[in-house]
């Protein structure tokens, strides 16, 4: 978050500096050309003025408008720069990691961007659906969100035992991969928002015979709130383990973090 900001800054500077030493420079001197007296070969000292009028009082105007052009033409350079280094880094981890890497994560265990979920809504113990699961999917979806991203498993027990999504799978309508994505989806985007369920890609794995779900989240630009019921707490990674701040702990990371106070 902190160097996207100092990217951004930096990218607007630069745009500024750019346009008013190098662009307004040049503007003068095609003007000066274009209506300039003709014949003869231009000498340094015809070069030099045109160049220095266009810092002279007079062009004040037009230096705010080379201003406010340049610094937009650096921001918007800085967000297709974040957002083309974000799209790299989730399809880069995406399509390289393989079977052999997912197991040796699942191997290591949990920590503080790994955590393992046996399932999203079947509950082994109880044999039903327990809503209570997709809560604590959400829960450490949003804590990855709140700190620095991170790898959520589904299918995956606490020791890290293949448990598979296919219980899971056998309580909805399609009871299949594309089911099971959507059925995600659709809870993180009822949970934490539409604008949060862009954070997250989810990709099938085939371990031990059973279907175990991957899911890639990218941290976020705004402080992400998980609703439970009519309420909305919020939730951090720290460790590898998923922890919900109280009011004052929130507002104090928050600003810490964004440099806003929560909503």
């Amino acid at each position: 978050m902190k160097n996207e900001r100092r990217m951004i800054f930096a990218s607007v500077v630069s745009g500024i500096v750019l346009a008013v030493v190098g662009l307004h420079p040049l503007i003068e001197l095609f003007h000066w050309w274009r209506t300039g007296p003709e014949g003869g070969a231009p000498v340094l000292r015809d070069l030099l003025g045109p160049s220095i009028s266009a810092f002279s009082l007079e062009m004040a105007p037009m230096t705010a408008v080379i201003v406010v052009g340049g610094g937009l033409a650096g921001l918007l350079f800085a967000v297709l720069q974040i957002r083309l280094f974000r799209w790299r880094s989730v399809n880069h981890e995406t399509r390289t990691m393989d079977k052999e890497d997912l197991m040796e994560i699942i191997r290591i265990g949990e920590s503080e961007r790994i955590e393992f979920k046996s399932s999203l809504r079947w509950d082994e113990r109880l044999e039903r659906v327990n809503k209570k699961l997709e809560l604590a999917i959400a829960k450490s979806v949003a804590g990855f969100m709140n700190r620095d991203g991170g790898e959520l498993l589904i299918g995956v027990g606490d020791h890290g035992e293949i448990k598979g999504i296919e219980r899971d799978c056998q309580t909805l309508s399609r009871s299949d991969w594309d089911g099971f994505e959507r059925s995600l989806m659709n809870m993180v985007t009822d949970r934490l928002g539409a604008v949060a369920s862009t954070l997250i890609r989810n990709r099938k794995y085939g371990l031990d015979s059973k279907s175990v779900c991957r899911v890639s989240v990218q941290p976020a630009t705004e402080p992400v709130f998980c609703k439970d019921g009519n309420i909305e707490r919020y939730y951090v990674r720290t460790g590898n383990t998923t922890r919900e701040l109280d009011a004052h702990e929130a507002v104090d990371y928050i600003t810490r973090r964004h440099g806003a106070v929560a909503r």
